[in-house]
């Protein structure tokens, strides 16, 4: 019996319907191979009913914000192929087929996480915390509102979900930002999510990557009231993505709804006036909403 994606034509064959095409092509929109260590790019959570409108919502976002950043990369090797193009006929389908190569849309691809209502969206090139920063900005500038996604937080570092593998992987990640040579000394606190993991310790975590931060030359000082950077920490499953914001706060914790209400409301993201509204009060709340 031909399904409903399969008809049958005059001559007895089951001739496969235009749904069937249109699902197959969208499935190959996510990466079936899932988060594993070493991808970099943007947590995504959406609501519970609307993931297809989420993922639609995000790519549009993540190809304007790289459009206003990295357009102009290339410099004056593209300006003179452009003019060369202008001048000789023959070079406009090359040109044409350049600017194809180039699309934004070739590197940005969902990444299975196996956890409901939540995406990872790998960013092949450009830097997920400028990317992510551009769109919370434009959403501000703009007064502007979404529909479908909540939380975007650029993921930077990721390893194994492990004791052992964080305290193995995260010290040169961390002392990068925090013991480098142009590192200064800050006010810092870990905000800590887990979502499918039970066999990993919150405060076990916490207390090794806090002590990450301080080993070394600069002694970094905690404080969840007023932090002036905040450490990431999202466990999905087996694996750890690690981030380190330095406006998680005034950002909203980075939740687009809330970004965007703040700039339709008053026109600004003040981080004062946030920082005040905000009830948590503590950067480690594990009851953080998706």
């Amino acid at each position: 019996m031909a399904t409903q994606a399969e008809t049958t034509t005059d001559q007895g064959k089951r001739k496969r319907s235009k749904a069937y095409y249109t699902n197959y092509k969208k499935k190959k929109h996510v990466d079936p191979r899932g988060l594993r260590p070493g991808l970099k790019g943007v947590l995504l959570t959406c609501n519970n009913t609307q993931n297809r409108g989420a993922l639609g919502e995000i790519y549009q976002m993540l190809h304007e914000s790289a459009d206003r950043l990295y357009a102009d990369d290339g410099g004056d090797e593209t300006t003179k192929l452009n003019s060369a193009a202008d001048n000789d006929p023959s070079k406009e389908l090359e040109k044409e087929i350049n600017a194809l190569k180039d699309d934004w849309k070739n590197y940005f691809q969902a990444v299975e996480t196996g956890v409901k209502n939540i995406y990872f969206i790998q960013c092949n090139k450009g830097d997920p915390y400028e990317l992510t920063t551009s769109i919370f900005n434009d959403l501000i500038q703009r007064k502007a509102s979404v529909r479908y996604c909540q939380r975007l937080i650029p993921v930077t570092f990721m390893c194994h979900s492990t004791l052992e593998d964080i305290k193995k992987q995260c010290p040169q990640y961390l002392k990068q930002h925090f013991q480098s040579d142009t590192a200064k000394d800050c006010k810092f606190a870990i905000a800590y999510k887990s979502r499918y993991n039970g066999d990993l310790n919150r405060d076990h975590v916490i207390a090794a990557v806090a002590d990450m931060v301080i080993d070394g030359k600069i002694k970094h000082q905690v404080n969840l009231d007023n932090p002036d950077v905040v450490v990431v920490i999202e466990i999905i499953k087996n694996i750890c993505c690690m981030s380190i914001l330095n406006d998680f706060h005034q950002m909203r914790k980075y939740n687009l709804n809330e970004v965007s209400h703040y700039g339709r409301s008053e026109g600004k993201c003040s981080s004062s006036k946030i920082k005040s509204q905000d009830d948590s009060g503590t950067a480690t709340n594990t009851d953080t909403p998706n």
